[in-house]
């Protein structure tokens, strides 16, 4: 079910959360109750997840990912990105930092208070972690790319492992 749009007069709102009347126990509690739901609560709802059961964009994939063997700074995650694919993806500071304030206001990453190596670091850099939240997503998320690439061997796709 759709959600409802504001009214023409009221300016859009740039919240992650819109008001919306619940259809589901799950999300707010029951039918007709009105509540300020999560879209990621929403993402996550059985309808969505039967059409679409990939929940991340393929730049939050990898930079949870790169965050997932040890902690990093910005520069130090968009670096691994690019190694590790090769240079085929290539993330720009504002595209980092865009998704980075999105996982960290969602509880998949959080930044660090301490630094790892404070007497051989840049003061200004911000390190981040993948919380456990994180990992189960990206664990899903990976999962979920396994069975497609499963089915696209299965179909001829891909070419079987020998």
């Amino acid at each position: 079910m759709p959600l409802p749009s504001r009214s023409s007069s009221a300016p859009p709102s740039r919240s992650r959360y819109r008001t919306a009347p619940c259809t589901t126990t799950t999300l707010c509690g029951g039918p007709g109750r009105t509540t300020n739901t999560p879209l990621l609560a929403i993402a996550n709802s059985d309808i969505v997840l039967a059409v679409r059961p990939f929940l991340l964009s393929r730049d939050t994939f990898h930079i949870l990912v790169a965050l997932a063997d040890r902690d990093r700074h910005g520069y130090s995650i968009m670096r691994e990105i690019s190694e590790r694919t090769g240079g085929q993806i290539r993330l720009s500071p504002s595209t980092l930092y865009s998704a980075v304030k999105r996982l960290l206001e969602e509880g998949l990453i959080e930044e660090l208070e301490e630094r790892p190596d404070p007497e051989h670091d840049d003061e200004r850099r911000r390190y981040y972690r993948l919380t456990k939240a994180g990992k189960r997503a990206a664990m899903e998320e990976a999962g979920h790319l396994e069975k497609l690439l499963s089915d696209a061997r299965a179909s001829g796709l891909v070419r079987k492992r020998a």
